[in-house]
């Protein structure tokens, strides 16, 4: 997928993947979602989501309708950091922000 945000073009196909996360709904349930953590050459960070038509990437169809969808989103190193300590990839978060960890 290939998205612009602010005069910025993110790719999916041209970015390194760095995690994945989702829930445990089947991808044809409607409350399916699943998220991709992506670092661009560049060093930018983005997330692709994708959904069900009950899922936070709903598309609207008009008269109280949805189907499923993507989306792209620029994440500064904040919200990456913050994505994946809330997805519990402690090895990503070491290897990408050690400056922004410590020990216990």
């Amino acid at each position: 997928m290939r998205q612009v945000i602010n005069r910025v073009i993110y790719d999916t196909s041209k970015a390194t993947v760095i995690a994945k996360g989702g829930n445990d709904y089947a991808q044809s349930d409607h409350k399916y979602e699943w998220e991709t953590l992506y670092r661009t050459g560049n060093g930018r960070w983005f997330l692709h989501g994708e959904g069900g038509a009950l899922s936070s990437y709903a598309q609207p169809l008009g008269d109280n309708a949805s189907t499923g969808g993507e989306r792209i989103f620029a994440m500064s190193d904040e919200q990456a950091m913050y994505w994946l300590e809330r997805h519990n990839f402690v090895e990503m978060m070491v290897k990408h922000f050690p400056d922004m960890l410590e020990e216990a």
